[in-house]
């Protein structure tokens, strides 16, 4: 749609809030997800001022498709954050925002992502080498101390462990 100004961003929230419906928007670039995000989120703060949506953004890759390099790890969390926001709110109305780039490369199948998913309540009883075991499959990373997304911590029966959508870790 050609639009110019804050336009789409009122667009999106309007079709969101008025169908009830989880709306996609796809940008030409990074720099414009960016702004319609922060567009929508501001639109959903004036059109649904109670059960507000939320505005996902489904970051780019830093490297090219083809590139012999890893990489940046906070970048593949932040985009796994994004896909695990996604199988949360099912149900829920969301605003995903695309960049073009950002959906030129295959994502995990939804059934292998779910696979390797977990959800965990207060005061959960866990097998713990099993559930170790699942960390790793998952792609957790172990280190002594837990302070960047994707990392756990274990000390005896205390597990510390540092989830790509949660701002800080859990005990």
């Amino acid at each position: 749609v050609g639009t110019a100004g804050g336009t789409l961003g009122h667009l999106v929230a309007s079709a969101v809030v008025s169908t009830g419906r989880s709306v996609v928007a796809l940008t030409p670039d990074e720099k414009s997800a960016r702004a319609l995000e922060a567009d929508v989120e501001h639109f959903f703060s004036e059109l649904a001022r109670e059960r507000r949506p939320r505005v996902l953004r489904y970051p780019e890759h830093d490297l090219p498709p083809y590139s012999a390099l890893r990489p940046d790890r906070r970048n593949v969390l932040e985009r796994l954050a994004v896909m695990s926001e996604l199988l949360r709110s099912a149900g829920s109305p969301v605003a995903l925002v695309l960049s073009a780039s950002s959906v030129r490369r295959l994502v995990i199948p939804r059934t292998s992502f779910m696979e390797r998913s977990f959800h965990l309540e207060f005061a959960q009883e866990l097998e713990r080498d099993e559930f170790l075991e699942q960390l790793d499959q998952a792609g957790y990373r172990k280190s002594p101390l837990v302070e960047e997304r994707g990392t756990y911590a274990v000390r005896g029966a205390i597990l510390d462990l540092f989830t790509p959508s949660a701002e800080e870790p859990v005990r």
